[in-house]
């Protein structure tokens, strides 16, 4: 009784060489390679606009409406943070 719980360890031993020759010799689904097909294109097409655009921050301060949203999201933001910092940190405290 103390070995029979390692008998399925010593199965999975058998077993892994067969099921890696399988899965290496089996071939792709047609919808798999396409998806592979159309992600490199796309990393293709993202690679070259990327090469266009200059750094993210310059075209965030550069557009005022960009400005007013990241100004916006500050001052939604630290109102949040810090009204959590104040009810569960430091108020249990003091």
């Amino acid at each position: 009784d103390e070995w029979a719980w390692r008998v399925p360890f010593l199965l999975t031993l058998v077993l892994a060489p067969l099921l890696y020759t399988v899965v290496r010799n089996a071939e792709e689904s047609k919808y798999w390679s396409e998806a592979s097909e159309q992600k490199e294109a796309e990393k293709v097409i993202r690679e070259e606009s990327e090469e266009a655009q200059g750094p993210a921050i310059l075209d965030l301060v550069s557009s005022p409406f960009r400005r007013r949203q990241l100004l916006g999201m500050i001052g939604v933001l630290c109102p949040l943070s810090s009204s959590y910092y104040l009810i569960f940190l430091w108020s249990p405290v003091y």
